[in-house]
């Protein structure tokens, strides 16, 4: 977060009527969330070895307006099924990514239609657990990686935005 330049000063600057700079505001706020979004995914993906894809479900953004100035990312960080991580049934066990499972096995679920990686918690045949991988420490160091840029994006798409919606692009 090197230099402040305020919305106000780059409208003066540009001289841009106070619709557009309220335009520009709200895109470049949307703007920001979708690539924290992706920059989260993808450090958090990479960090325990799974899909991108199940990162991003797992998040609930919350989109500015003209009425509405201000934008929410928010992340469910609880245990995500072994079975998103690629798993494989073993003869010790169960392989999802880079976890191990031992003693697990793969079944299949009736309510919903489906494989899981369960183990049992005794002998007998039940009770069984469903096992999760824990993405929380991940989550968060990732997310203060991120945080500590939004300025600087938010800072880039809005001076973009504005230019665009001034004319001065396109």
């Amino acid at each position: 977060m090197t230099d402040h330049i305020h919305p106000e000063a780059l409208a003066r600057e540009l001289k841009a009527t106070s619709q557009q700079v309220r335009v520009a505001t709200y895109r470049a706020i949307n703007k920001t969330l979708r690539s924290m979004r992706s920059a989260i995914a993808k450090e958090v993906g990479s960090d325990v070895d799974v899909a991108q894809k199940y990162i991003k479900q797992r998040m609930e953004e919350d989109r500015a307006s003209l009425r509405k100035m201000r934008g929410r990312l928010e992340e469910r960080v609880d245990a995500m099924p072994a079975i998103l991580f690629n798993s494989r049934q073993t003869p010790s066990g169960v392989r999802a990514g880079k976890y191990y499972f031992p003693s697990a096995f793969h079944a299949a679920m009736t309510e919903r239609k489906g494989v899981r990686v369960f183990k049992r918690k005794t002998k007998e045949r039940f009770p069984i657990k469903q096992q999760k991988v824990e993405i929380e420490g991940a989550s968060q160091e990732a997310f203060s990686r991120v945080s500590s840029r939004v300025y600087d994006i938010f800072k880039k798409n809005f001076d973009h935005e504005l230019r665009y919606l001034m004319g001065l692009l396109g």
